[in-house]
């Protein structure tokens, strides 16, 4: 992407929705030889928009990815901070009170996290307009400081890219939020009743078929019946079971220093992958899997649902996800350690050899 611009115009693809009163803040390592672009982003962060006096110590809350990230970088880390739908004395005027709020934090977190700020942008009318107070790290005059268009994605080269991997602009959170919620009452009650028939005798329950089951519909789309969708339930509140199911979806992460991943995933050696570059259809196929559970019993797969998005780059799925998860059972320890690793800001690892990044380096997007 050419310029904080340019940026702006892909962050509801990059984030997922089309953000509103929000604050968001984009790390980008600078990286030589790469002209007038800012580098590779390294780390992004959605907030909340919240009142002038609250504006510094909401933006802190971003402080340990944004050092995270810091203190991975071989260059200088730039940030790019967008305020969206400032308060307005009058139609295009600005709060002047909220929009120096927005600055001073804005400059504030960049100097106790050591990175620069490059762009302040102010954006309006359901993400059209845009005005930049600081651009290219210099102080926009206020003479020069109207509202321009924002970018189409159709004239952004990256949008292509993004859209390749799946990143589509849903038009709200809220609309993120029905897809982790989404629940199929009739299909939960009679999963219900073929649990209740399984749970008579569970010696019938056959481990390496209602696997099977789970990878057709996760990687193939074969719906389960409600005698598979019990079974599965059953065998993913087994914590051992479910999580060798994850390492065979995310091999990259170690999973117990007591059990090697290799071991986990032999537990169900028959067990199709989730390709790394394909993650989307399959992570909406186990929400729906979760909205046929019984409440309660659809906390595991939520979990697995969070540990993918965020291992895969989607924070905001994450945090919903696990929401939903820590909802249905508040000491669900994977969901405490999901929620936990995203409200710290922590990134998880990434293979050597993957993308750009040097082996020692972690990826993915760790808040939204």
């Amino acid at each position: 992407m050419r310029g904080a611009r340019q940026l702006v115009g892909l962050l509801p693809q990059l984030i997922g929705y089309h953000p509103d009163h929000s604050v968001v803040v984009v790390a980008s390592e600078l990286l030589p030889g790469r002209g007038p672009q800012l580098g590779q982003m390294v780390c992004s962060a959605r907030l909340d928009l919240p009142p002038a006096d609250a504006m510094q110590d909401h933006l802190d809350a971003v402080r340990a990815p944004l050092r995270q990230a810091r203190d991975v970088a071989s260059g200088a880390v730039l940030l790019t901070v967008v305020g969206y739908d400032l308060p307005e004395r009058e139609p295009t005027v600005v709060e002047e009170e909220h929009a120096l709020a927005l600055e001073s934090a804005a400059r504030r977190l960049a100097a106790a996290t050591g990175t620069h700020l490059h762009d302040l942008l102010l954006v309006r009318d359901q993400g059209r307009q845009l005005s930049a107070l600081v651009q290219d790290g210099d102080d926009v005059p206020d003479r020069d400081r109207g509202w321009t268009p924002v970018p189409a994605p159709a004239d952004v080269p990256a949008a292509a890219d993004l859209v390749l991997a799946g990143r589509a602009a849903l038009p709200s959170r809220a609309e993120v939020v029905q897809q982790v919620r989404q629940r199929d009452e009739t299909a939960a009650n009679a999963t219900g009743v073929a649990l209740g028939i399984l749970e008579l005798d569970l010696t019938r329950l056959d481990p390496g078929a209602r696997l099977g089951a789970l990878a057709a519909w996760v990687v193939d789309g074969v719906r389960p019946s409600a005698r598979e969708r019990a079974g599965i339930a059953v065998l993913l509140a087994e914590r051992e079971l479910r999580d060798a199911v994850l390492a065979r979806w995310l091999p990259e992460l170690g999973w117990d220093a007591a059990v090697s991943t290799h071991s986990l995933m032999e537990r169900c050696p028959g067990l199709a992958p989730v390709r790394a570059e394909e993650w989307r259809d399959p992570v909406a196929r186990l929400l729906s899997l979760a909205g046929q559970l019984p409440q309660g019993l659809d906390t595991p797969v939520l979990t697995m649902v969070a540990m993918i998005a965020w291992v895969r780059g989607d924070g905001t799925l994450a945090n919903e996800a696990v929401d939903l998860a820590l909802e249905r059972d508040p000491r669900y320890t994977l969901a405490q350690l999901v929620r936990r690793a995203t409200e710290a800001g922590l990134r998880p690892p990434r293979p050597a050899g993957t993308g750009n990044r040097s082996a020692r380096r972690s990826g993915g997007r760790p808040a939204a």
